[in-house]
């Protein structure tokens, strides 16, 4: 993961507010509007917004993970999947294949924040990033899904880098070393998989209008046999849903 060139799937987007004009401009900062950071949403929410990206959701998550449109999403997973209180606390992304649940996919997420300085210079908290690491390691010993994945959410407040065109406004490789890098990875299992989905704010407007998008499957997971009690807590979870097939 750490020696390879990294190319990153992107999307980005903007919008702009028909009101009659003869010309408008898409990418400028002129007609933007102050709006909520991104950098304070919680993961949660973060989570839920990125599933309701519908025109991203297949490019940037199916296709960059390999995952087929057959599969299901379920949110915060807890009973009947989760035995007990002790970690993880839930599944964070649950991927299902109604026809095959022996076949699932799960995901452990977490956020990591960076702020554009104002000398310029992107500033990552990785202070999550061995919490992850941990419940990702719980997850696959606890219930063993087909495949597992550590997701970092990593959203970036990036309006002040002025000097770049609105589309470009996202943190360099060289900054984000300080992720890929991060000692808490050196020991991560083999079996598990790594993830990250950006979400840059290039400007003053909310990620509604204007945004950044990026997606890296920056380790696979390694296909492996599902646990039985697991495939049958899933089972539960799909009579109880009304989706078992």
């Amino acid at each position: 993961m750490m020696g390879e060139t990294l190319y990153f799937r992107c999307i980005t987007y903007d919008s702009v507010l028909l009101d009659g004009k003869l010309e408008y401009f898409f990418f400028s900062d002129s007609d933007d509007i102050l709006a909520d950071r991104t950098t304070k949403t919680i993961e949660t929410d973060l989570v839920r917004w990125i599933f309701q990206q519908q025109n991203s959701i297949r490019y940037l998550f199916h296709e960059e993970l390999d995952i087929s449109n057959d599969y299901h999403f379920y949110l915060e997973v807890r009973k009947p999947i989760i035995k007990d209180d002790s970690g993880p606390g839930d599944i964070d992304i649950l991927m299902v294949n109604h026809s095959q649940p022996h076949l699932s996919i799960a995901f452990q997420v977490k956020r990591i924040k960076g702020v554009v300085s104002d000398d310029d210079v992107t500033i990552f908290n990785t202070n999550t990033l061995p919490k992850g690491v941990s419940q990702s390691k719980f997850m696959l010993s606890k219930y063993r899904f087909h495949q597992n994945y550590l997701m970092l959410v990593v959203v970036t407040d990036t309006h002040k880098r002025t000097k770049n065109d609105q589309m470009f406004r996202y943190p360099t490789l060289d900054e984000k070393q300080v992720i890929y890098r991060h000692p808490s990875l050196a020991d991560f299992p083999e079996e598990v998989g790594i993830y990250t989905y950006e979400i840059n704010q290039p400007s003053i407007n909310h990620t509604n209008e204007t945004g950044v998008l990026l997606s890296k499957k920056l380790k696979e997971a390694r296909l492996i046999a599902q646990s039985d009690d697991t495939t049958e807590r899933i089972k539960k979870m799909l009579v109880a849903n009304g989706t078992m097939l």
